[in-house]
């Protein structure tokens, strides 16, 4: 049995399932969380990349996202969300904040959009931005982490987790002071990130350690499914870049947050315009 899951601030008619749905629909369930409305339509058809992208395109306009899952995760039983933070956690990239607070934005931003459209590694991109913060002042994370918005959903499907066996984990290719603040003020589980040279309080512009680029974000996944004795069909991962790839595809639910256009090209399940708390509905 295969589940579609269409997912929508409006009510999703019949008409349109009748008009754009091209399967043979075993059943249907209704579902709804907060804003959100979800109908799930079970069939024995399991949509090609092509087949589901195309139901995708034709729903765009009606503001209506669809998933594509084998099965839903229990939430009785222990389950691993994996998170991407810039962009998908955050609205902002943390490297570009620190880069505006700089005044030197521009140069940055280039580079960032490069990486997360895959056109550079990540690991090129991310020294090279790094290069350009050498004589910062530390004390940038302080206040760039006061200014940090949520993405939308972000905080309301948190404290729908805290009543469930979900261990959450931020894999970023951001940096680690920021890190450890967010994962304290949100009760996340755990977290990887980058590590910026300081010398007397200054930036040097070199990053020191590992780089969590997108094959270590595959690693840290099976780490911590290994760490946390999570079952390999509790996993979901969540990212918007091309640096996420590699953790979306290790996971048995691997899903693009109004990802990048590089990352759509490469994946089956995102979502552009649901809240974050979507992550409701793959859940029975």
């Amino acid at each position: 049995m295969n589940i579609i899951i269409l997912i929508s601030e409006e009510e999703i008619s019949e008409k349109i399932i009748k008009d754009e749905i091209d399967f043979h629909i075993i059943n249907k369930v209704k579902k709804e969380f907060l804003k959100l409305k979800a109908i799930y339509l079970y069939t024995n058809s399991i949509l090609k990349f092509n087949e589901l992208h195309a139901i995708r395109n034709n729903l765009y306009h009606y503001k209506i996202d669809i998933l594509q899952v084998e099965k839903l995760l229990n939430k009785n039983i222990e389950s691993l969300l994996i998170f991407d933070m810039d962009s998908t956690l955050i609205k902002q990239e943390i490297i570009d904040e620190l880069a505006k607070s700089l005044e030197i934005y521009s140069f940055v931003s280039k580079i960032t959009e490069e990486a997360m459209q895959g056109k550079i590694d990540f690991e090129t991109s991310l020294r090279k931005r790094c290069e350009l913060l050498k004589g910062a002042n530390a004390n940038q994370f302080e206040s760039i982490y006061k200014e940090l918005n949520l993405n939308n959903g972000v905080k309301e499907f948190i404290e729908y987790s805290k009543d469930y066996l979900i261990k959450k984990v931020v894999l970023s290719g951001g940096f680690n002071p920021i890190l450890k603040k967010f994962t304290i003020e949100y009760n996340f589980d755990n977290y990887k990130a980058n590590d910026l040279e300081i010398n007397n309080g200054i930036f040097t512009g070199n990053l020191i350690g590992e780089i969590i680029d997108r094959d270590k974000k595959a690693y840290y996944l099976n780490y911590y499914k290994k760490f946390y004795k999570i079952s390999e069909n509790q996993t979901i991962a969540v990212g918007d870049g091309s640096n996420d790839l590699l953790m979306i595809k290790e996971a048995n639910i691997g899903l693009g947050f109004k990802p990048k256009e590089g990352l759509k090209k490469e994946i089956y399940n995102w979502v552009d315009f649901s809240a974050m708390y979507f992550l409701y509905f793959l859940y029975e």
